[in-house]
């Protein structure tokens, strides 16, 4: 698949998911001035809650998609923050368990912020399948980021077989879309990486995703 065309539908599904906050936000005001001061206070109140949904993802977005020479993985607690504040808005508790605890405030192997960037992708896929919240536990198993374990518990919606197709191979072109260029550009960061993704789950209950580099 050409670059512009994946650019072309990472777009237009990142837009996709901003819709909603955004159009909250352009209604509310839109109701504002023909409501009374009590439907106001609602309306103001929705606006409030979509700007900083709408805030979130955009932070998360320019982290997980894109490109920076100062990255925003750059420690352990950047990289945590930065995924817990996404995570909230689908309810989704984070667990971040390290093997060997480092000064979380200080800058890490320089490998790491490419690594935080696929974890974010992944949980990105996971906020996808937990409309009803759960809880995501990301541990790092091993030294210098060799293997990394992410469980996802909760009410689940299964994967979808095309986002397991795509995390797993090379999708053919033409069943490439929108809706899984996300998955398709999450194993690409794994490539790049050479980082092995081994993908388990039980139907509705949990989702495993270990990483493993070099593998």
């Amino acid at each position: 698949m050409n670059t512009t065309k994946i650019a072309q539908m990472l777009c237009s599904r990142l837009c996709h998911d901003l819709i909603t906050p955004i159009g909250a936000i352009n209604t509310s005001f839109e109701l504002f001035d023909e409501s009374d001061e009590e439907n106001r206070l609602q309306l103001l109140e929705l606006a409030k809650q979509s700007a900083e949904k709408a805030i979130r993802k955009l932070i998360f977005y320019r982290a997980a998609f894109g490109y920076s020479t100062d990255s925003h993985f750059s420690t352990f607690n950047q990289a945590k923050k930065l995924i817990q504040d996404f995570l909230m808005i689908n309810k989704i508790e984070l667990f971040w368990e390290e093997e060997n605890q480092t000064d979380q405030t200080s800058r890490i192997c320089p490998k790491f912020p490419h690594y935080a960037q696929i974890l974010a992708n992944l949980s990105f896929i996971c906020a996808e399948i937990s409309p009803s919240g759960g809880q995501l536990t990301i541990e790092f198993t091993k030294e210098d980021f060799q293997e990394i374990h992410l469980k996802l518990t909760g009410n689940l919606v299964p994967l979808r077989p095309i986002i397991l197709s795509a995390l797993k191979s090379h999708l053919p072109e033409d069943e490439a879309s929108p809706h899984s260029i996300q998955a398709i550009y999450t194993r690409m960061l794994c490539e790049k990486l050479a980082v092995n993704v081994e993908i388990s789950q039980q139907e509705r209950v949990a989702l495993d995703f270990i990483l493993k580099v070099g593998v």
